[in-house]
């Protein structure tokens, strides 16, 4: 958990100053610290070090699927970034700037479900077969982060103005509409966070890259379409709708995830 959190800030703070090499390092540094973790877990719980072969089962497991992996990472990216690189490209340097304010203020909440999924999934994957505890346990947990997200939206629909204000002054005001729209794809984040945990200990990796795709096209074609007509409004609502698409509807057309679907609609409700 202590290694999820801090890497996530990292993620988090490289993204606010908008360093792509200090990004780079940071998502190195993550790594590194889950790697260091895992092996601290497994020296505590085991009473001895894991030793490299290559003919474990995991290593089989990865390089069987590394290119769907590395494919799936790249298309997240893609996906959970698009939106700040084509407004640079498509309007002007002002909307950027008020749009990333709203962004960075958005994403900052990303740590949570980051943080709670971590400590749950060790216990909650425990137990991959499906039946009606393992069922309970995901609602429950959807429940729970979508609680969470929707508390989140409401309060920074009431409050987001001032925060704004409060931390980067009047000349952003602009910010506080971009950020009443932007806020509203936490929703899909913080159930993402679990069913992307899901799909990888159920070794569903072409469901996550499909819906990693998805995403990515999907952003890039509605960014194109809305921020020459509405500029960072515009990109808010492409990132919503998308995030939407590729991080929930998406998986009502797969067999192997319309059950994570529909515990995502409940727990909607």
């Amino acid at each position: 958990i202590g290694a999820t959190v801090i890497g996530t800030a990292l993620k988090i703070y490289a993204a606010y100053i908008g360093g792509v090499d200090f990004l780079v390092v940071a998502i190195a540094v993550d790594f590194t610290m889950q790697g260091i973790a895992h092996l601290l877990v497994h020296r505590v719980s085991a009473g001895e070090w894991i030793r490299p072969s290559f003919t474990s089962p995991w290593f089989t497991w990865f390089t069987q699927r590394n290119g769907l992996l590395l494919a799936s990472g790249i298309a997240e990216a893609i996906y959970l970034r698009i939106d700040v690189a084509m407004l640079g490209l498509l309007s002007t340097p002002s909307e950027t700037a008020i749009y990333s304010v709203a962004a960075r203020l958005s994403e900052l909440w990303l740590i949570i479900p980051a943080v709670l999924v971590a400590a749950l999934a060790p216990k909650l994957f425990s137990i991959m077969s499906p039946g009606a505890q393992f069922n309970r346990n995901m609602q429950a947990t959807f429940d729970a982060l979508s609680a969470l997200s929707i508390s989140i939206v409401l309060g920074t629909l009431l409050v987001g103005g001032w925060i704004i204000e409060a931390l980067f002054g009047g000349e952003y005001a602009a910010a506080q509409t971009i950020l009443s729209v932007h806020i509203w794809s936490i929703l899909f984040l913080f159930g993402r966070a679990l069913y992307s945990r899901y799909l990888l200990s159920a070794d569903l990796i072409r469901e996550s890259l499909i819906s990693t795709a998805s995403g990515a096209a999907i952003n890039l074609m509605l960014n194109l379409m809305l921020i020459p007509r509405l500029g960072a409004l515009g990109a808010a609502v492409a990132t919503v709708v998308s995030y939407g698409i590729a991080g929930w509807l998406i998986l009502y057309t797969r067999r192997s995830t319309r059950h994570v679907a529909i515990m995502m609609s409940k727990s909607f409700m």
